[in-house]
């Protein structure tokens, strides 16, 4: 059986274009919230990833050896299947790693994240 078409704007609660703009209203003010959050979370990631670089002495790409490993091998042609039968991961464990270096890196793609390896000395 089909389901009843939902109802007009009118039959909301407290007039139909009112409600509507509140709920317009309230979409922006969650979206600005989700925005600032995110921004937060980066932004605190980036901090935790100093502090850890501080005390472990990691590179200044702030790469693990293993992400510098994963990343010559990125360079090398290899794709995330072949990585995880050459170190012996779970290719979740791989993908994981590869999403870490880019973002490290700043870069959407593979390809940018070797030259990117290749222009700051990493690989």
């Amino acid at each position: 059986m089909l389901s009843a078409p939902p109802p007009p704007p009118s039959a909301f609660p407290g007039g139909g274009r009112e409600s509507a703009a509140r709920l317009r209203a309230n979409l922006r003010a969650f979206a600005a919230q989700s925005e600032e959050a995110t921004l937060v979370m980066r932004d605190l990631r980036a901090r935790c990833r100093d502090r850890v670089a501080a005390r472990t002495g990691r590179n200044h790409a702030h790469l693990t050896t293993r992400e510098l490993h994963i990343l010559r091998l990125i360079g090398d042609g290899m794709d995330n299947v072949e990585i995880a039968r050459e170190l012996h991961f779970a290719l979740g464990t791989i993908k994981l790693h590869v999403r870490e270096i880019l973002e490290q890196l700043g870069v959407h793609t593979r390809a940018a994240a070797a030259v990117a390896g290749v222009r700051q000395g990493l690989i």
